[in-house]
């Protein structure tokens, strides 16, 4: 069989490129067990479930990730699932040399009827003088190829989904030096409930052309008090005959929060409630949508106990208290549930609860409440009004000054007229009432 043959591609894939990295898959901390490599009396004491000759291994034809912190298999992997409405996940990892260079191995998924697979390629790393021999193929049917990777491609496609519930990937190896690839794949139900704290969204074979006269959902449901933010990264829906539909709930008669077409692939959206249901449907038979790619979180809401800011909604950070929270320089706006920074005297306002501390919102500006006023070289709200306390003359309202009582005061020339709220020259006043 001739590897190289790229069978079935649709021209689309030549124009696409995404615009984000892939996250990377995050690591484990296991210490309760020995690792790979350390001295051990039985089994149970290694994180690999292997104990020989008193050292922490893998069996024969693994090898150990450390990023997994488990064995893998070299080669000629084949991984089958059974029916879950839930999403189900796994890892990818190519050994460091599979010897001789050039040989291919296969790793083999399938699932159940009425599934599909995701496949998001975390890292690649290819002998750039042996692009030849060194390469990475995705299978999205028996005789289709999805995608393939080598060094010389700079810009591909990290991203992509079958059509069905069968996928392979070929790798063909090379010297040591070069550490392969690392990928996550996961296994959606065509109507999948999605209770993970975190993952990937991808429609149904992208980044090919959309299988046509298909509808999906994708339920993600928190607990009580959590909410769900969906980020798109891309996006290409062929509207009217294509569209996304996106409900603040479990249900479609639940509130709709937007039908999506082609647009701002950096698009946020956040549930009012513990739930987000996700409804995708192809009728457009001529579509030249490729679907789409999104990641979503589940979290908690602002005052929420935390162990991490990941556990936060976006912008928010987990306190010294463990609660949700603003950053210093920022409050929290309770109509709209977001961060923003702390506004001063004279910036424009929605509410009181955005203004620094001693202002109200009056009239959409942060301002001084009432009988009070802004002193520029406090930077804060005094009343300073005529008989009030105080420390300085600058703490007393323009023309007032602060007495040997520490009250706000006339000077001694003057006398304070409550009727205007003023100090006048009390010979002028006298003055005025002889004439």
């Amino acid at each position: 069989m001739d590897w190289h043959i790229l069978l079935g591609f649709s021209s689309m894939i030549a124009t696409l490129s995404e615009n984000y990295t892939a996250a990377q898959t995050a690591c484990k901390s296991i210490t309760s067990k020995k690792d790979f490599g350390s001295e051990c009396n039985v089994s149970t004491d290694c994180i690999t479930g292997i104990c020989t000759n008193k050292t922490c291994t893998c069996q024969q034809n693994f090898f150990y990730d450390n990023c997994s912190q488990t064995c893998i298999k070299n080669c000629n992997n084949t991984l089958q699932y059974t029916a879950s409405s839930n999403m189900v996940t796994g890892l990818i990892v190519s050994a460091d040399a599979v010897n001789p260079p050039g040989t291919k191995c296969f790793w083999e998924i399938s699932s159940w009827s009425g599934s599909y697979l995701t496949l998001i390629i975390d890292y690649i790393d290819m002998d750039p003088a042996k692009s030849d021999i060194n390469w990475v193929n995705v299978l999205s049917s028996r005789a289709q190829l999805l995608i393939q990777y080598d060094s010389l491609k700079s810009n591909f496609i990290r991203t992509m989904s079958t059509e069905s519930s069968w996928l392979r990937v070929y790798y063909s190896t090379t010297f040591s030096g070069y550490k392969g690839f690392r990928a996550s794949y996961y296994i959606y139900d065509f109507n999948s409930v999605l209770t993970s704290p975190s993952g990937y969204i991808v429609s149904p074979g992208y980044p090919r052309l959309n299988p046509t006269d298909r509808r999906y959902t994708w339920l993600i449901t928190g607990k009580s008090g959590q909410l769900v933010t969906l980020r798109f990264k891309s996006r290409v829906i062929d509207c009217p005959g294509d569209f996304l539909n996106i409900y603040d709930g479990i249900h479609t008669r639940d509130p709709l929060i937007a039908t999506l077409c082609n647009g701002n692939s950096t698009l946020t959206i956040t549930s009012t409630t513990p739930n987000l249901l996700i409804y995708y449907q192809n009728d457009n038979y001529e579509s030249w949508g490729v679907g789409f790619v999104a990641y979503y979180y589940i979290h908690g809401q602002y005052g929420d106990y935390c162990n991490s800011s990941d556990q936060c909604p976006l912008g928010f950070v987990c306190n010294n208290s463990r609660k949700c929270d603003c950053l210093n320089s920022e409050k929290y706006d309770p109509k709209y549930k977001i961060c923003k920074n702390e506004r001063v005297f004279g910036d424009t306002c929605s509410n009181t609860n955005l203004c620094s501390n001693g202002l109200v919102c009056v009239n959409d500006k942060c301002d001084c409440s009432a009988n009070m006023y802004y002193n520029t070289s406090l930077k804060n709200c005094i009343s300073g009004q005529y008989g009030d306390y105080c420390n300085s003359s600058d703490q007393c309202s323009l023309g007032l000054v602060c007495n040997d009582s520490r009250k706000c005061d006339c000077l001694n020339s003057e006398e304070y007229d409550p009727k205007y709220k003023i100090c006048k020259n009390g010979s002028q006043e006298n003055s005025q009432n002889h004439h």
